[in-house]
């Protein structure tokens, strides 16, 4: 596909607050390898695949507040090695439960979920945070 962002290898932030982004297609960031914050924040958000992020080797903090997410477990962030910050508030995820690759964020020191449909956490869930570095 087009690379879009490939002419901007140094940039370090990228905000596209509500720009209606309903799909974000493999490969979407290519390029972006210095990239340290992206924002998605108020983007009704449909279709994100599982390659949207790859090539975001750099990325710290990721920001998808109402972005309609309903769940962490097709949010394809595993491979982020670098992730410290992640902000989910103000969607619609109804568990707790942190998928299992969370525990390959060896960095990851904020996640916020707040403002959404959690009602429910159980030990079980909160499993996966013990297996993570920071924890240890």
């Amino acid at each position: 596909g087009s690379h879009n962002f490939s002419s901007f290898p140094e940039l370090q932030v990228l905000d596209l607050s509500r720009c209606e982004i309903k799909i974000i297609e493999d490969d979407t960031f290519q390029g972006l390898n210095h990239l340290s914050t992206l924002i998605l924040t108020g983007n009704p958000i449909q279709s994100l695949a599982w390659g949207a992020f790859s090539g975001l080797s750099s990325l710290q903090k990721l920001v998808a507040v109402e972005t309609n997410l309903v769940s962490l477990n097709d949010f394809p962030i595993g491979h982020l090695k670098n992730l410290k910050e992640l902000n989910v508030a103000h969607n619609f995820i109804h568990s707790f439960k942190l998928p299992e690759y969370f525990s390959n964020l060896p960095n990851l020191e904020h996640l916020d979920l707040s403002n959404n449909k959690i009602q429910n956490i159980y030990y079980e869930d909160v499993k996966v945070l013990h297996q993570m570095p920071l924890l240890n």
